[in-house]
């Protein structure tokens, strides 16, 4: 028996495996999603502060603008 042919049968009854129902939601409660939820809960801070300088940046091109235009029309 070869390497390869050796591998691609252990990949495929591993992938039989995981297909299967119970196995699925045993990966799915107890593996990924608490590391999902670890994950965003470090990144939430991140999340925040993005939103909070994507904000400022907004608010300081209008108020920009509208200093241009008191500037141009109002001079």
């Amino acid at each position: 028996m070869s390497l390869s042919s050796l591998t691609s049968k252990l990949l495929d009854s591993v992938k039989d495996e995981l297909d299967k129902p119970e196995n699925m939601d045993k990966l799915m409660n107890d593996i990924l999603d608490p590391v999902m939820e670890r994950v965003l809960e470090k990144l939430y801070a991140y999340f925040f502060g993005f939103v909070c300088v994507f904000t400022f940046i907004v608010i300081a091109i209008f108020l920009i603008l509208l200093m241009n235009v008191k500037i141009c029309y109002f001079n």
